[in-house]
């Protein structure tokens, strides 16, 4: 993690394009609105935020909500102090966080000695994801999503660079959503390949990523008085039916409309052999198997189309793996924006942008 400043070139510039766009063409909803479109998570964050700088007793806030109680109570804490709105604090948060995605991402593919113009593709294909972005945009309130998404941005970098600085973030995504656990497997399965070296780093990982999820465990427990729900990992096996078979498969396969974009993109890359290592496959692919197989695990009935949203969160390690694995074909120098346009328009989403030519 070597870069201390940001120097502003084409990158940042088009990367400030894209955000501005997305700002502009995204339906910003307000708290009640978010409501009635049955955002409720929106409000346990809501009420975290309010009551900040103070944890109340709540039995409105579900068990796993409380577990991430960190960034809404922090929001609390500014508008405490600032007297700005609450919700308008989510707005310019959600900006700075997409600035510091494309930051970050930045940094990674210059480690990878990626091109500009495949590296500013992959951007966009985050920026515009309809179910992840621009759904934040255009709720702010769960920029908790958002914001994990910038923290194994942060968390691949440490990877690719050797970083010691990934026990703390990976400890510290944790505290954003209870899907870190999937970096931490993912984390600990790349390790056993080399277990005698890595024996320190597996031990180190497991034993604060096991105090971390106690913790928030025994602080969600205290202020709901209630504990974790299994069925939301479980539902789809309540959910087995023989004679409801092809909506099961239906709703198993759902999550690759998150990644049309990425998937289009296999017609102009090529694989680079050389670069296929076991260690990273079991890393960036088992961490996305995990994050995109937690909310399928939760069925129709507990996940429903949030499977979109929570699905998008892998993102960061698909993008990154696909930069890893792949090479253009030819060069996109002259024509890449063609692909920046594709993906815009993909983010069209009918409830989320002012304008949406694609019904996602």
């Amino acid at each position: 993690m070597k870069y201390s400043y940001v120097k502003f070139d084409n990158y940042y510039l088009i990367s400030f394009i894209l955000i501005s766009l997305l700002f502009f063409t995204t339906n910003h909803y307000s708290y009640e609105q978010a409501l009635l479109l049955n955002q409720l998570d929106s409000k346990s964050y809501y009420l975290i935020s309010k009551n900040s700088p103070d944890l109340v007793y709540s039995k409105e806030i579900p068990f796993h909500h409380y577990q991430r109680f960190f960034l809404p109570y922090f929001i609390g804490l500014i508008s405490e102090y600032t007297n700005l709105e609450i919700f308008l604090i989510h707005k310019i948060f959600t900006i700075l966080v997409l600035i510091s995605i494309s930051i970050v991402h930045k940094k990674i593919f210059r480690k990878l000695n990626q091109n500009f113009e495949t590296s500013i593709i992959l951007l966009s294909i985050v920026i515009f994801s309809p179910y992840l972005s621009r759904y934040v945009m255009s709720i702010p309130l769960m920029l908790i999503d958002l914001s994990f998404v910038l923290i194994n941005y942060l968390i691949i970098l440490c990877y690719i660079t050797k970083s010691k600085w990934i026990f703390f973030l990976i400890q510290f995504s944790l505290i954003f959503r209870l899907s870190g656990i999937a970096t931490i497997i993912g984390y600990l399965s790349s390790c056993i390949i080399n277990i005698n070296k890595n024996l320190l780093k597996i031990l180190v990982t497991i034993f604060l990523s096991l105090i971390t999820i106690f913790l928030l465990d025994l602080f969600a427990k205290t202020l709901t008085g209630s504990e974790f729900n299994n069925v939301i990992y479980l539902g789809l096996i309540n959910e087995f039916d023989l004679n409801k078979l092809i909506y099961l498969f239906i709703f198993i396969f759902k999550p690759i409309i998150c990644f049309i974009p990425l998937i289009f993109l296999l017609f102009f890359y090529k694989l680079k052999k050389k670069n296929i290592n076991f260690e990273n496959l079991l890393f960036f692919l088992i961490t996305s198997l995990m994050i995109v197989g937690q909310p399928v695990m939760g069925g129709q009935e507990v996940t429903g189309n949030n499977v979109f949203r929570l699905s998008s969160l892998a993102l960061p390690y698909l993008v990154t793996y696909f930069a890893i694995l792949f090479k253009s074909r030819f060069s996109f120098k002259n024509y890449y924006y063609i692909f920046l346009v594709i993906n815009f328009l993909y983010s069209l989403h009918p409830k989320y942008s002012i304008i949406s030519f694609i019904i996602n």
